[in-house]
């Protein structure tokens, strides 16, 4: 009898870790468990009044302090090749619709665009 593999959560980490566990050279059978009703958990997009499209989500981790240190940790990306700021700068032209305006990602807050 083959194994059962359940993942919980159809947003974009459970998306991937179902395909990656669907393309094994031994594949289990893969049961992907999701409580909304649609897929992509914090990745959708949305038109806005003006008719331009925002993509939102996903998520980020921000390895800063022992909280960030802790989550690195359990996520082995602490000791891998990875520094934190590859991982927050690595899409350097990206900005964040906050408060009625876009703000350009970067290192300093409240770099308007």
């Amino acid at each position: 009898m083959g194994r059962t593999v359940v993942v919980l959560g159809g947003g974009i980490s459970g998306l991937a870790a179902s395909y990656h566990l669907s393309r094994a050279p031994c594949p289990p059978k893969v049961v992907l468990v999701e409580s909304s009703e649609r897929l992509g958990g914090w990745i959708r997009s949305v038109r806005g009044p003006n008719g331009a499209i925002f993509e939102l989500g996903p998520r980020g981790i921000r390895p800063a302090g022992a909280l960030g240190a802790r989550t690195l940790l359990l996520v082995s990306l602490r000791d891998s090749s990875l520094e934190a700021d590859h991982v927050i700068s690595a899409i350097p032209a990206s900005g964040i619709w906050t408060f009625g305006a876009i703000f350009r990602r970067s290192r300093r807050p409240g770099n308007r665009v």
